[in-house]
């Protein structure tokens, strides 16, 4: 069919979109719209996720927390059918962190749990482990000092395992931040663990 060339171009302007995505945008929320707009009119699920994805994101980058939520719950709903794991954690972790932002400890917890499980599914060891190390750290904010301790001991071990070096070293400046700021400090283990972090 004639539409064919479109369908590949578009689809080649989505994984780009995707591959570029950070938290500044490098393409207007307008625009992005437009494609989430295309993709949701075209689409197969998978792609419709991924778009109305780069939409949340670039919404969130804009400061736009109400309507990213919107966009990321529609994509959540398109992921789930298409039962693409890996997208379906990338959005819940997108999620919590507009969570933390608004200072919704309870549900950034929630979120990051979802995302930690959708990556264990996809066989993302690595993000879902990013994930665990998040929980740890909402965990941490709220006060919440011996679970965030045990979180923090647990991916330790597992990111030394793995010889993950990027992922070890946030754990140790988290797991530092954590002993200076609990109610009876420990600046020692926090020394200790930044030379770790260092070494």
């Amino acid at each position: 069919s004639c539409t064919t060339g479109l369908d590949t171009q578009m689809n080649a302007v989505l994984d780009r979109m995707e591959e570029e995505l950070g938290y500044v945008n490098t393409v207007s929320s307008a625009d992005v719209a437009k494609v989430a707009d295309w993709f949701e009119r075209r689409g197969d699920d998978s792609r419709k996720a991924r778009a109305l994805y780069c939409l949340g994101r670039a919404q969130f980058n804009d400061g736009s927390s109400s309507a990213a939520i919107i966009s990321y719950t529609r994509a959540l709903e398109y992921a789930r059918k298409a039962g693409d794991r890996h997208h379906e954690g990338l959005i819940c972790r997108d999620m919590a962190r507009i969570s933390g932002a608004t200072g919704n400890s309870p549900d950034e917890i929630l979120y990051l749990g979802r995302a930690s499980e959708a990556f264990k599914a996809a066989g993302r060891e690595s993000d879902r482990q990013q994930a665990v190390l998040e929980i740890g750290q909402a965990q941490s904010a709220a006060g919440k000092y011996e679970t965030a301790e045990e979180i923090f001991k647990s991916v330790l071990y597992d990111a030394h395992e793995m010889g993950d070096t990027l992922l070890e070293a946030r754990c140790l400046e988290s797991y530092a931040l954590l002993a200076v700021s609990k109610d009876e400090p420990d600046p020692a283990l926090a020394i200790d663990l930044l030379s770790r972090a260092t070494d």
